[in-house]
């Protein structure tokens, strides 16, 4: 699949080949995973698996940054989003234990 605008197509996408980001968020046949228990009856669970799906995947596109960054930059960036993503997976974790 060509996904980038080169007009070439690759087996392989990854982020060190900068191939199949795009392609990486579609999904064929699969419904979106729904929020279950807790998570479907808490507007603050929803939010929050909102904003851990948004990290998640600011943490793929930056994957896919990383060749035309500088390591520092891409590092911070990358410390940023992965501190961000543990902070709100401990609080889902604590409302769901409520």
């Amino acid at each position: 699949m060509e996904d980038n605008g080169d007009g070439t197509g690759t087996t392989w996408p990854s982020p060190e080949n900068g191939e199949g980001l795009l392609a990486s968020k579609i999904s064929f046949g699969t419904a979106a995973p729904s929020l279950a228990g807790k998570a479907a009856t808490n507007p603050e669970l929803q939010a929050l698996y909102a904003s851990k799906q948004k990290a998640e995947a600011a943490i793929q596109d930056l994957k896919y940054k990383k060749a035309s960054l500088p390591e520092a930059e891409y590092n911070k960036s990358l410390e940023t989003l992965l501190v961000q993503l543990a902070q709100t997976n401990q609080k889902i974790k604590k409302l769901e234990k409520e």
